[in-house]
């Protein structure tokens, strides 16, 4: 009987420790919704006390991590969820998004491609290899496989943000300049879509449009310096020196020094 109650006291503390490995689980997801992150990982790393192998808790402390930019540490958790199987499409395109911080490009595809075996229509799986090629100059694997996040999720403008970039790239300003515009139907206060689609017509030889969408960064946001210089310079270009050097002092003073060297050379 003794050994009878010893098995059941065994069975009935494993129980207790999981259901309280879970309920740190389900504590750390709702600080990490707060974007309280430390307070997630300490949750984590409670329910990982409690249950060595619980990988859920793992890959969850290793996205928290993530976004406290410790790379090294969130490749840990990682590899730690995927060691106890904990193969989901989710896990794999997390860690080659950390593969990328880390610069180990290849690793990152390899990683996004399985990903991708496992759920062919995981768009972010897609994105995250498109980043990663990108890094590594394949500008058309790159290119094909923002395509196919687009056509998987046309409404995320961020994927269509990226492909603007590569066309930019790739010297396909109109190309870049459809994808962005799309983008700033998405999301109308996109300043970074406004300041590349700008930058792409100035390629194109469309001045006047470029100047309105560098107007319209600046509307966004009136202490960006770099939206400054960039207007300070298509001004330039187009004859409006004082409007230059105007612009150009305006981001020395919000901090960008290098328009100091700018106004020495054109405008004194």
């Amino acid at each position: 009987m003794r050994n009878i109650f010893f098995a059941l006291s065994i069975i009935i503390c494993s129980i207790s420790f999981g259901q309280e490995a879970k309920e740190y689980l389900i504590s750390g997801n709702e600080k990490f919704r707060l974007r309280n992150y430390e307070g997630a990982i300490e949750d984590y790393s409670r329910a990982i006390h409690l249950d060595p192998n619980y990988a859920k808790a793992y890959s969850n402390r290793g996205v928290a991590k993530n976004d406290l930019m410790d790379f090294e540490g969130a490749l840990l958790d990682y590899n730690k969820a995927i060691a106890l199987n904990y193969s989901l499409d989710t896990t794999y395109n997390n860690r080659g998004s950390v593969k990328i911080d880390l610069h180990d490009f290849k690793g990152a595809i390899e990683d996004c491609s399985k990903a991708i075996k496992i759920s062919p229509n995981y768009p972010h799986a897609f994105v995250t290899r498109g980043n990663a090629k990108l890094e590594l100059q394949d500008f058309k694997g790159a290119l094909l496989d923002f395509n196919k996040a687009v056509e998987l999720d046309p409404n995320d403008y961020s994927t269509l943000y990226n492909r603007g970039v590569l066309k930019m790239k790739s010297n396909d300003y109109n190309g870049a300049i459809s994808d962005f515009s799309t983008v700033i139907d998405l999301e109308p206060n996109y300043s970074g879509a406004y300041t590349n689609r700008g930058l792409s017509k100035i390629n194109i030889n469309d001045f006047s449009g470029a100047l309105d969408d560098l107007n319209k960064v600046i509307e966004i946001d009136p202490k960006e310096p770099t939206a400054y210089v960039n207007r300070g310079a298509l001004k330039f270009e187009k004859g409006d020196f004082d409007g230059a050097c105007n612009d150009w002092t305006i981001a020395g003073q919000l901090g960008y020094n290098d328009a100091y060297i700018i106004i020495k050379k054109f405008c004194e």
